[in-house]
């Protein structure tokens, strides 16, 4: 074999499955003792799409920039394409482009606050052995003492925490430690009172952050959302990418703080779980590769959008054009969390939906627009629909209720309980999962109860242009 033949070799890797890339990058990079008020999400938008999606994508939008008279090799820049309304439009252009391409969007997101929250516990009950105690392995009371923290708490208290945590501060954590213990038991669950004494004894022998990766590299030690929250995405990816079929090669932008740590999170799940569909993990310039510049929108939208939603239950503070767009790009994908209290869920529930409800009139016994409540002027102190539906079925049994056809069957169904019936009965998933999904499968026992009831369900007026039948 001559050398000319020898550099003609072919070396890409040959794949048994189809290949893909993803693109990944971040929002609300920030961590400070503000961070719980003025950043309170930490997202990922993940953009997967074969090299024919690349390329029409690519096409797509460089014609698009030569359209808009910008600079050849713009950088198209969240922050830019929010200062005008001329660039809102060009955000939802490209978000049509993304849709249309047929890529799949994901966005991974968690809530900073929770976070520090499951941290507290982990730092102070890892030290239980499971043949020991069977307690605090049921994830149920897991679940319900990471929410009593985070509902007791101030956000001062788990700055301090964090920060003792960066400082390996051992002493601090021990303090800390014994303060939340004698807080929590005084609580009137006697589940929580029971682990506040496990916690004071964890305090005199924390488990670490850094404790976790003594290999890793030099920042690992930092407490952020980057690295819990990439390791469970690539957990998700991973079954995922088998669920599609393909194998994928993950391309993120440069990170100089975590990039490291990130590369090393993705090798010790390649060791550890055996990763096969994840096949590689690589960093490179978002000025040169589109793919990347599109997960920064997404990702700077979902934490935009997020964030209105959480601290004002609307969507009036943005533009709703971003919504718009970004509901776009995600129309093939999926919108998922993995940390996030409950009153945080109770908050984004329903967000997905918010440009799809229907108009009522103002008389109406519910209000889309306010979480809700009995005509009668009792509150539903939850503010969970069941117990507003249960309360209806117990004090006002012969009541109308405003319902809406499903698109599906045509069952005329209580408006509140739309989504869950077409969860369940059509196995529609929805945009969000965790806790979020178990509550819409109770929600789905008091639907039949509510139909089975005397309740009369009054269907509401359609939109102007679309048909009741």
């Amino acid at each position: 074999m001559g050398m000319n033949d020898q550099n003609n070799i072919d070396n890409t890797p040959k794949h048994d499955l189809p290949f893909t890339t993803i693109y990944v990058d971040e929002s609300g990079n920030k961590f400070d003792k503000d961070m719980f008020q003025e950043s309170p999400f930490f997202v990922y938008a993940w953009l997967l799409a074969t090299p024919e999606q690349e390329e029409e994508i690519n096409n797509r939008i460089t014609e698009l920039i030569r359209k808009e008279g910008l600079p050849k090799g713009s950088e198209l820049r969240a922050k830019n394409m929010w200062a005008s309304s001329r660039g809102l439009r060009r955000f939802n252009d490209i978000m049509r482009v993304v849709q249309n391409s047929g890529a799949r969007t994901y966005i991974t997101f968690t809530e900073k606050r929770f976070e520090v929250c499951v941290l507290i516990c982990e730092t102070y009950l890892d030290y239980i052995d499971d043949s020991a105690t069977t307690f605090y392995n049921n994830l149920e009371l897991k679940r319900r003492l990471m929410n009593v923290i985070y509902e007791t708490v101030t956000d001062d208290f788990l700055n301090e925490f964090r920060v003792a945590c960066l400082q390996d501060d051992t002493d601090l954590i021990t303090r800390i430690g014994v303060r939340l213990a004698n807080i929590l038991a005084l609580h009137p669950d006697n589940n929580v009172s029971r682990v506040a004494k496990m916690i004071e004894t964890g305090s005199k022998i924390p488990f670490r952050f850094g404790q976790r990766f003594p290999k890793g590299p030099q920042n690992i030690h930092l407490i952020t959302s980057h690295l819990s929250l990439f390791s469970i995405s690539l957990i998700f990816f991973e079954s995922e990418l088998e669920s599609q079929g393909v194998e994928a090669k993950i391309i993120r932008d440069q990170d100089s703080v975590h990039g490291q740590v990130l590369d090393y999170v993705f090798r010790f799940l390649t060791n550890d779980i055996k990763l096969r569909n994840l096949v590689g993990c690589e960093e490179q310039n978002s000025k040169c590769l589109m793919g990347l510049q599109i997960a920064d929108l997404i990702a700077g939208a979902t934490e935009r959008v997020l964030r209105a939603k959480y601290h004002k239950n609307s969507l009036a503070q943005i533009n709703r054009s971003i919504w718009e767009g970004l509901r776009l790009s995600l129309s093939r994908g999926k919108w998922t969390y993995q940390l996030t209290s409950e009153l945080c869920e109770m908050a984004l529930e329903s967000l997905w939906d918010y440009k799809n409800l229907p108009p009522t009139k103002p008389s109406g016994i519910i209000d889309p627009q306010n979480p809700p409540s009995c005509n009668c002027g009792q509150i539903i102190s939850s503010g969970r629909i069941r117990d507003f539906y249960s309360h209806i079925m117990e004090a006002h049994p012969g009541t109308k209720v405003m319902g809406i056809r499903c698109e599906i069957c045509k069952k005329l169904v209580p408006f509140w309980l739309h989504a869950c019936h077409q969860t369940i009965e059509h196995h529609i998933e929805p945009p969000f999962r965790g806790d979020f999904y178990s509550d819409m499968q109770r929600d789905y026992g008091v639907l039949q109860d509510v139909l089975k009831s005397n309740i009369k369900i009054v269907e509401l007026e359609p939109p102007k242009g679309q048909s009741s039948k």
